[in-house]
């Protein structure tokens, strides 16, 4: 691909290579080429590209990008070839994906300015047919396993915190979110260090949400890139239960965030582990699981078209009794009389096709624990082809889950 162009003028482009098992993702984000924006680079740093009088200028990896002037479009010319976040050259001959107003357009690597300028006009004249696209964001749940939990932070077959660190990294680093819910998560001071090393790695995620609910040693997060503008999260959440006050051991993460003027609320949760306990685990996550559902009722009340995502570490499996009071048939909201249904399931898979999750170590067993679940409203948002379970050979070396993320197109679709 030495010397070829490669048309980069709208966000979400993509490398189709896979190396290790893991995908590996080129310069994923590009806004408007007429507006001013930034593009990532894979190498993890942000190019400001400056644009007027038609002309940009910029890096990426070893390769140089600009507009041509007055209307062409910008093209990124790769003096080798496409990169991965992690450095490693994509030799696939396919340029990857781009999503134009939350349409998935698949762009050819070619050689000579000649044609990649025919490709390049047809782009942006779909660009300009589809019109009204909002800001595409990716969102990314990933239980980080006793992240920064004072005496569980190495884990079984770690070897310490610093390397550990070094692959989790690593790991968010290759997904490139624009939103990252955590569960798992110990002090205050670990998740700034998290979001710390992350901004030093290129990904920039400056707003933060932090729940400390009953459990003192494990609690949720939330990163973002876009600004939170409304904070809903309930640390202290109660129940009945044979006549027992009892609480949502983490309480439930909610927080509304602008994409660019559209509006996104994420619901993030962990419910009661599989551990057993005096109470009654089972019984005690379905209970939590309830409350969930009582919220969640309560937004799409208020609501109905409400682009509500509700992600997490359930601990269940999809067709266990907590699992059911979210997911299970019959289950709705009431508005103007009418039943309107509930949140659906995005079943996502790694690039093998596999959707587990969590490996339980002692007993050697894997399942799918962690969810992404969407309201109505959200659903025909979801570019399910951009999102997936994040596979890599060391994915264990940072934690004992996998990290589950999706494209949302940052658009309304009715």
């Amino acid at each position: 691909m030495d010397g070829s162009l490669f048309p980069c003028e709208v966000w979400g482009v993509e490398s189709g290579c896979a190396e290790g098992g893991g995908e590996n993702r080129v310069g994923r984000r590009v806004r408007s080429v007429f507006d001013p924006g930034f593009f990532r680079g894979g190498n993890g740093r942000d190019a400001q590209r400056q644009l007027g009088q038609g002309q940009g200028q910029g890096q990426f990896g070893q390769g140089q990008f600009g507009q041509a002037g007055g209307a062409a479009p910008l093209f990124l010319r790769s003096q080798t070839s496409l990169w991965s976040p992690c450095g490693s050259p994509c030799g696939s001959p396919c340029g990857g994906t781009a999503a134009v107003g939350g349409h998935v357009v698949r762009l050819v690597a070619m050689r000579g300015a000649r044609l990649g300028r025919i490709l390049g006009g047809l782009l942006l004249g779909v660009l300009a047919g589809l019109g009204g696209a909002g800001e595409a964001a990716v969102f990314c749940h990933y239980n980080l396993e006793n992240y920064g939990v004072e005496g569980r932070e190495g884990g079984e077959g770690r070897r310490g915190s610093s390397e550990r660190w070094a692959v989790l990294d690593r790991v968010i680093c290759e997904i490139q979110p624009d939103i990252l819910g955590v569960c798992e998560v110990g002090s205050r001071e670990a998740l700034e260090g998290l979001r710390r090393r992350l901004g030093e790695r290129g990904l920039s995620l400056p707003e933060t949400e932090y729940v400390e609910g009953p459990d003192p040693d494990r609690h949720l997060a939330l990163l973002s890139r876009y600004p939170i503008v409304g904070r809903n999260s309930q640390a202290d959440v109660v129940f009945w239960m044979d006549g027992r006050r009892e609480r949502v051991r983490r309480g439930f993460l909610d927080v509304e965030l602008d994409l660019g003027g559209y509006r996104l609320r994420a619901v993030g949760v962990h419910l009661k582990s599989k551990l057993a306990v005096e109470e009654g685990e089972a019984g005690l996550r379905r209970w939590e699981a309830r409350m969930l559902r009582r919220h969640v009722e309560e937004v799409l009340r208020a609501d109905p078209e409400a682009n509500v995502i509700c992600y997490g570490d359930f601990n269940e499996n999809r067709n266990e009794p907590g699992m059911q009071e979210l997911l299970g048939a019959g289950w709705g909201v009431d508005v103007d009389g009418r039943r309107r249904p509930g949140l659906r399931d995005l079943r996502l898979e790694d690039s093998c096709g596999e959707r587990w999750t969590h490996w339980w170590r002692p007993g050697d067993v894997y399942a799918r624990l962690d969810y992404l679940l969407v309201s109505p409203g959200l659903w025909p948002e979801v570019d399910r082809k951009g999102g997936g379970i994040y596979r890599s050979a060391d994915w264990h070396r940072a934690s004992d889950h996998r990290a589950v993320y999706v494209r949302l197109m940052g658009r309304e679709v009715r």
